[in-house]
């Protein structure tokens, strides 16, 4: 009977171990507004971390999985291309580098001031202070915790994108195709682009 108790006991923990530790991820594709077709909303949170102070190296993660969904969603609704369409603080950013690859837009994010901060109040310290000034970058990121047996650090990555046929210059346009063909793809699952929740 003792041998039973303590054998059921055993397998509680490994069970609670094994599903408690864990933290879900998600991928949300959906209209930006009611009516407008061509605007897509992409939030992305396919990456956390166990260790602190990750935040700008999840940040890139789910940067490069919003950048293939946004090539994805694209191409699987007929367009040929599109581009970033708010927040207006990357907007303005992508505008000022002359983006034209999702290499351009994530290398805007990776290098210089604007790259994805990783303190762990950099964003909070600044709009206490007042500042409007807020790094470009991490407009699009959002923080959370996920806490349970273990505490899992989350950057959300989301913004809006425009979907197009028409190829306008001087606009910050990627091409959906070439895009999915990136090396900065390589070796992400795809089946993580499209609205998935695990």
């Amino acid at each position: 009977m003792i041998k039973k108790i303590k054998l059921g006991l055993a397998v509680g923990v490994v069970s609670l171990v094994l599903t408690g530790c864990g933290t879900s991820y998600s991928t949300v594709v959906a209209p930006a507004s009611k009516n407008i077709s061509d605007r897509i909303l992409i939030t992305m949170d396919q990456s956390s971390s166990a260790m602190p102070f990750q935040y700008g190296k999840i940040a890139r993660e789910n940067l490069k999985y919003a950048l293939g969904s946004s090539a994805q969603i694209s191409k699987d609704s007929g367009y040929k291309y599109f581009k970033i369409d708010g927040p207006s603080q990357m907007i303005d950013l992508l505008q000022e580098k002359n983006v034209k690859t999702i290499d351009d837009i994530y290398n805007a994010c990776d290098q210089g001031e604007d790259s994805f901060a990783y303190s762990l109040t950099y964003r909070e310290v600044a709009i206490d202070l007042g500042s409007t000034n807020i790094n470009r970058c991490d407009s699009i990121t959002r923080r959370y915790d996920d806490i349970g047996i273990a505490v899992y650090s989350h950057n959300v990555v989301s913004f809006v994108i425009k979907m197009t046929n028409e190829y306008i210059e001087n606009e910050t346009l990627i091409n959906a195709d070439e895009a999915l063909k990136s090396d900065l793809l390589k070796g992400l699952n795809a089946d993580y682009f499209k609205t998935i929740y695990r």
